[in-house]
């Protein structure tokens, strides 16, 4: 029996290169098996290793795959040296420290070529068709996923011979004491030994950049775009993470999990892309992309969401597929100049201020119509109230969005840094023009700490709307855009706050969008696709969600600039008032 074990290792170190798999944790992930039997269906004779802690390996039942213990890796010194002054725990120094139990496995068992994938990167092609590839021109180097200049996602390595290995981690056992990820630290390593002992496989087509910039969605550009698309007539494409995340959702202990999320750090956007199957000539489903009319094959797809079962190749029906959406044009809307009804959503703790910001309104906007105050009772006689149990949500159904148990939601509305009130206030000014009675086509929604000091207008002569937009804007306002219509707030994003002029024709498109999406009312997608991770900070503005779309769809949008200070206390309204400030808002 020895012998046989010992004839059928020495036969796999002597093909010229191999799959390697690493899980550091006393357990294999549920999905381990899938992606093994995914990878050997399309690579029948490459050998495949898996590189874990013994007791995990008791729960390998997979007789074509090497089991490699780490407790047998003699390790290196610079393995012992991470060991000692890593500042990491858990996951991220599992991450990390995978690459020197790859490295120590390279030296103890004299493999050369190699591909490292993570273990939820489904595998879609032979590689005895890329080695050659990859030997040609990643030679004595590391290829890998870069989805931007300062990160690599190394779902899918190229590792060709030792010595890039070696350096890497050598690299990584002087640096990691600072406590970066792997990503980080591989994006740190090609910026020092790019193209010597580093370089990109390729991730997009050119194509894209001579339309779209090559920037994530919070405006990080590259330095050499080329770079993205590096040998991709021969290779095809690599999935980083974004076309499967986009496929398939997130990681769920990162939030949201439905198909159709962007990948905010990604330089592309997968929503522009088509995304199909095919059965190849042995009859196995391999993804397609297409961008304008440019077909081209995905190697791979790193599905973060961990449903793998969902995209293997041989099931009976296609895995999940995505239509690149028609954009949305700039067009032009029914509007009128009726006069600017003025709606408040005011809490008890805003009453000093509501009635002066009503006075400021009726000073200095013109054009304006009635005022009505949304709070629960009334909290002045100089706007008509409406009282906030008339619309179709509550802070309770929210939190029923939010959350799914009881202890949960207790918890987020008892902790002071909670932001329900917050996204109660916002769907109330959304909901608005849909519950109010006989209100005007345009809607002027204020912010009641908010004081007028000199002239404003909010409507042109032919009833479009001006906006003011503010130079930096939030993350989490522009992330649950881009999840709600991910083809559109990808590229149309301005922040807004205060105030915002909003005309009912342009609002009934935008909801009719969002109910078409997934066949349920806005406000319980809009707390859907809020972000976990962003419950406790600003996550969603109705003003901001509004403005973006109508400056992105209304023909008749334009932007004008305000002058604005904000204070903690609203004392002399005079001294802003001579200054040239539009408005005062107090914090």
């Amino acid at each position: 029996m020895k012998t046989l074990l010992l004839f059928f290792a020495i036969s796999a170190l002597a093909t010229e290169h191999a799959i390697v798999y690493v899980h550091l944790g006393p357990k294999l992930p549920h999905y381990q098996a899938d992606v093994i039997e995914q990878a050997r269906l399309f690579n029948p004779d490459c050998p495949i290793y898996l590189i874990a802690e013994q007791s995990a390996l008791e729960e390998l039942h997979h007789p074509t795959v090497t089991p490699i213990a780490c407790e047998t890796l003699r390790k290196s010194g610079a393995h012992e040296k991470y060991l000692r002054e890593k500042e990491t725990t858990g996951f991220w120094n599992y991450v990390v420290e995978r690459f020197f139990y790859l490295e120590e496995a390279m030296q103890q068992y004299e493999l050369h070529s190699i591909f490292h994938m993570e273990n939820d990167v489904m595998l879609y092609r032979d590689l005895s068709e890329l080695t050659p590839l990859c030997q040609k021109h990643y030679r004595g180097m590391i290829g890998a996923t870069f989805d931007n200049d300062a990160r690599c996602i190394p779902g899918f390595v190229y590792i060709d011979g030792k010595e890039p290995l070696s350096q890497f981690v050598q690299f990584v056992a002087e640096h990691h004491p600072h406590g970066e990820n792997d990503m980080v630290l591989l994006a740190k390593f090609r910026a020092k030994y790019h193209k010597k002992w580093i370089d990109h496989l390729p991730i997009v087509l050119p194509a894209y950049a001579k339309d779209y910039p090559l920037e994530t969605y919070q405006g990080i550009t590259v330095q050499n775009p080329p770079d993205y698309w590096n040998h991709w007539q021969e290779l095809a494409i690599f999935d980083a993470a974004a076309f499967g995340q986009y496929l398939g959702g997130q990681d769920p202990i990162h939030g949201v999990n439905e198909p159709g999320f962007i990948n905010e750090s990604c330089i592309f956007n997968p929503a522009r892309f088509s995304l199909s199957w095919e059965k190849d000539a042995l009859g196995r489903y391999v993804p397609l992309g297409a961008f304008n009319g440019q077909i081209f094959r995905l190697n791979n797809l790193h599905i973060h969401s961990k449903n793998l079962k969902k995209f293997s190749s041989s099931q009976a029906t296609p895995p999940p597929s995505a239509l690149a959406p028609l954009p949305l044009e700039k067009k032009r809307f029914p509007l009128t100049t009726a006069p600017l009804d003025v709606v408040l959503v005011a809490s008890k703790k805003q009453r000093h201020l509501l009635d002066a910001s009503i006075a400021s309104v009726r000073r200095y906007v013109s054009h304006i119509g009635r005022i009505f105050v949304i709070s629960s009772e009334p909290l002045t006689s100089n706007a008509e109230w409406i009282d906030e149990t008339l619309f179709p949500f509550s802070k309770e159904a929210i939190l029923d969005q939010l959350f799914g148990n009881i202890v949960d939601k207790r918890r987020y509305t008892y902790n002071p840094r909670t932001q329900l009130d917050k996204i109660h206030t916002q769907l109330l000014y959304l909901y608005a023009p849909l519950v109010l009675p006989q209100l005007s086509p345009n809607i002027l929604l204020l912010d009641p700490n908010t004081i007028f000091v000199n002239p404003v207008e909010f409507l042109d002569a032919e009833g479009g709307a001006l906006f003011s937009v503010k130079d930096k804007f939030l993350t989490a306002h522009r992330a649950l855009g881009v999840r709600l219509l991910p083809d559109f707030f990808y590229n149309n994003h301005a922040e807004i706050s205060h105030m915002v002029l909003m005309q009912t024709p342009i609002l009934e498109e935008l909801l009719q969008l969002l109910r078409e999406k997934k066949g349920q009312e806005p406000w319980q997608l809009i707390c859907k696709a809020i972000d976990p991770g962003k419950y406790y900070e600003s996550c969603f503005s109705a003003f901001t969600l509004y403005g973006s779309f109508a400056l992105g769809r209304a023909a008749e949008a334009t932007l004008r600039p305000l002058k604005s200070a904000t204070t903690l206390q609203i004392c002399d309204l005079s001294k802003y008032q001579r200054e040239g400030f539009h408005f005062v808002y107090q914090k």
